[in-house]
């Protein structure tokens, strides 16, 4: 794996080391490339999708303003996943990126049918809902924290505009519950 390159010192391409080599072979390249569907991206995002869903719907228990307001956090963030796979789908013939495109909000809608169902069966049982309540809780800290935090200081530099924007929406967050109906 030389230079960040997963193809184990085998040439891509004929031709030399300035890139000068059967024009039609690098064209080929180039389309294979252009046409491939990111697999693994694409899981990644039906995961994501499915488990945004299923917070959605967990969020029920504790009232639809609360869903409201999950579903509105949630649209923001799958509106940039929604863009950059648009963008990874670039170049590929429709019969590739429609269903790609379509796959993430179908497990979004999929999750959320769960997440509510789930909701409702343990609806009985304090003990379950509180479970669930922490479980949604859990994941939505774990992703700030662990994730969205990490990377916006992943150059070791210290931005205090970051630490403004992340307490601003929480307190946006419990500030609208007091707004917006149960």
């Amino acid at each position: 794996c030389e230079n960040g390159h997963a193809h184990e010192g085998k040439k891509l391409v004929d031709g030399d080391e300035n890139g000068n080599g059967d024009a039609s072979a690098v064209e080929k390249a180039e389309e294979i490339v252009e046409t491939a569907l990111p697999m693994s991206f694409l899981a990644a995002i039906v995961v994501d999708s499915f488990m945004d869903g299923f917070l959605i719907g967990i969020t029920g228990a504790a009232g639809f303003g609360s869903m409201i307001i999950m579903a509105g956090s949630l649209s923001v963030e799958m509106s940039f996943v929604g863009l950059t796979l648009a963008t990874a789908c670039h170049g590929m013939p429709y019969s590739k990126s429609i269903p790609a495109a379509i796959a993430g909000p179908l497990t979004l809608v999929l999750g959320t049918i769960v997440g509510g169902l789930v909701t409702i069966a343990v609806e009985g049982s304090p003990a379950a809902l509180a479970g669930i309540m922490g479980f949604g809780t859990s994941a939505l800290l774990f992703m700030v924290a662990e994730e969205l935090l990490l990377e916006a200081h992943e150059d070791g530099e210290h931005v205090w505009w970051v630490d403004v924007q992340l307490y601003t929406g929480f307190y946006w967050g419990f500030m609208s519950t007091k707004f917006l109906p149960e």
